[in-house]
C-alpha cells in the first residue's frame, strides 16, 4: 500500500514544477482523492482498471518517447553512446574491484 501511494504522490508533487504555488495541502489532498478512487474502483475488478488507464498510459508513454526524440534531435544525440558496452568494460577495467562496488549503487538507484 506505501509503494502506490508513495509514486502518486510523487506524481503529484511534480504539479509544483508548473504551479509553484501551490500548497502542499492541495498536493495531499489530490493524492489522496486519487487513491481513495482508485481503490474504490478496484472492487469492479482490476480489469475495468486496467482498461481505463491503458489508453492514458500510452498516450503518456507517446508523449515521452516524442519529447526524447526531439530533445536528441535538437540537442545532442552524443548520449546514445551509453550504449555502447566498451565504456562499461573500460569502466571497469580501469576503476578495478571499486568499479563492481560501484554497480551496486547505480543498481539501488534503477
Amino acid at each position: 500500500m506505501l509503494t502506490p501511494a508513495q509514486s502518486v504522490l510523487g506524481a503529484i508533487q511534480g504539479l509544483k514544477v508548473a504551479a509553484p504555488d501551490i500548497s502542499t495541502a492541495t498536493i495531499v489532498g489530490i493524492t489522496c482523492t486519487i487513491l481513495i478512487l482508485l481503490f474504490a474502483i478496484q472492487p469492479f475488478g482490476t480489469t475495468k482498471l486496467a482498461t481505463t488507464f491503458a489508453p492514458i498510459v500510452v498516450v503518456w508513454l507517446l508523449f515521452n518517447f516524442c519529447c526524447g526524440v526531439y530533445n536528441l534531435a535538437l540537442f545532442d544525440h552524443s548520449v546514445l553512446k551509453a550504449f555502447n558496452p566498451s565504456h562499461a568494460i573500460q569502466y571497469l577495467i580501469r576503476n578495478g574491484e571499486e568499479g563492481w562496488r560501484s554497480l551496486g549503487g547505480l543498481l539501488l538507484a534503477l
